[in-house]
Order: C-alpha cells, then structure tokens, then sequence
C-alpha cells in the first residue's frame, strides 16, 4: 500500500532550552485538559498530552492561541500568562425533556459506508497544513435512528497510535459546521491492520436528516511518530487510514489551513452503524 501524506503543520516539540511548558486547565475544575488542539495562524500548533501540556517556542510567546476542545468554549486569543497556564471554560450543556416509550420496540439496524481494504494509506506529515479528514454520510430511511458505533480500517506500525473521532452537524452549504459530541472521543489503535470500533451509543446521537460528519483527528504527540529508517529527521504520523482512490468527489472531506474542502482524489474507508 502506498501512503498519501496529509499535510500538517507542526513545531517540533520536546524538552529542550527555549522552549516553554504550558498547561492547559478546565476553569471550573482546574483540572488538565487532554488532547486539545492549539493553533496558531489557522495551523495547528500542538496537541496537549494526556495531562494537558503542550509546548511554545521562546519566539512564539508573544503570539495570539487559539486552543479549541471537545466539551469547551474555544479560546480565540489565547496568551501565555506567567505562570503559563491557559484556562478553558466548560461548555454548558442544556439537555431537552425525554419522553419514554416503555412499549417494546422491533430493533432496527443500519450501516453506512463500507470497509473496504484500501490501496493507498492516509497519513499526516509534520509541515503542511491538514489534520483532520472524515466522511460524509447520509441516511436516506429517515427511520429516526440514533449513532451506535464507528468503524474504521487502518494501519499502525506500534501498539500506542491514537487518534481522536470528532463528529459535525452539516451547515446550510453542506460543509462539516460545529461539533456534536460534548465529550472527547479517543480511539487506541493496535499494531498491524486492523478494522478499529468506536462505541458511540453513550451519546444518544440521533442521526440528523441532512446527515453527519465523522472526522478522524491526527494528535501531534510523540507517542505517534513514525521515523524514516534513512533520514532520523523525517517522520510522519501513524495510523495510515485505508482509503479508496476515486476519479471524483464522493464522500470524503479535510480541512486545511481551518478551512473545509472535499478531497476529490480518495474515498475513506470509513462505517457508521446505526439503531433505534
């Protein structure tokens, strides 16, 4: 399988002199912040790390953030402060009123997409500009189903790639709009080629009528970097999506630069099983 490289534009981090650490805290529990996306002129900058650090060059401290994570209000100036620290508040959440049905109910199934061996593999490199790429689906029953798991076909050299899932509402020009799940969504992947399962019924998502986004998120940590055995300085993130190559348009999207655009050349090997 040949690998397609999804660009990604990172600053290199690790514990060396001019750079700083930088914790990222929810502001009502002052607890850390895992795997938020910080960026810096529509780039990502850095992921945070399972205990919510990420690092700043010394040239960069005067810059301008923008942090963004699931559950929380995106900081869209964020600075960091003396003792640098960046604080996020917590998304409040209204949950509407829910009438139960104790009548029992034919179960009803369906599946979009389909998981196909891909003959080229998607990953993300450290200098470009793309980190998120996922599918459209359309559900044309209308059978009022919610979103009960999400899978997907990929690759991983080791046992400790992860990526993030992130689900869109589509906006009036049918581009992916604002995120639906309130909560992070992490997905550990095993080593070699494996169809991954994503549990997403805790959420009671029902599937919208004009359809969902499911975004696959690269996390810049160093947990997922896959070196070149000729060049020590060059890698690129793990895992490698299977994908489909296509002569149009069909289903798959990314975002580059913090814009949406459709990726005209592959077709993800992605699937979303829905119930009622």
């Amino acid at each position: 399988m040949k690998f397609v490289f999804l660009s990604l534009f990172l600053m290199l981090f690790s514990f060396t002199r001019g750079q700083i650490q930088v914790n990222v805290l929810s502001e009502d529990s002052n607890l850390p912040i895992s795997y938020a996306t910080i960026w810096l002129s529509n780039k990502v900058y850095a992921t945070t790390d399972s205990l919510g650090v990420f690092y700043v060059n010394e040239s960069n401290l005067n810059s301008t953030f923008k942090v963004e994570a699931t559950g929380f209000n995106t900081l869209y100036e964020a600075k960091v402060i003396k003792n640098n620290t960046i604080f996020l508040k917590e998304k409040l959440i209204t949950l509407e009123e829910v009438t139960l049905n104790l009548k029992r109910k034919k179960v009803i199934k369906e599946t979009l997409g389909k998981l196909k061996s891909g003959n080229v593999g998607i990953v993300a490199t450290k200098d470009k500009e793309i980190s998120r790429i996922g599918k459209f689906f359309q559900d044309n029953s209308k059978s009022n189903l919610i979103i009960d798991k999400f899978r997907f076909k990929a690759f991983s050299s080791e046992n400790n790639r992860i990526v993030s899932v992130l689900l869109y509402s589509v906006s009036e020009d049918g581009v992916p709009n604002e995120i639906i799940n309130n909560e992070t969504i992490i997905c550990k992947l095993k080593k070699g080629s494996h169809t991954s399962e994503v549990d997403l019924s805790k959420f009671n998502i029902e599937f919208p009528e004009n359809g969902i986004f499911v975004m696959v998120n690269y996390l810049f940590l160093d947990q997922n970097k896959k070196f070149s055995e000729y060049d020590p300085n060059w890698f690129f993130y793990e895992p490698s999506l299977d994908a489909i190559t296509v002569k149009e348009f069909v289903d798959t999207w990314y975002n580059v630069n913090n814009e949406w655009q459709k990726n005209e050349k592959i077709s993800l090997s992605f699937q979303l099983l829905l119930r009622n």
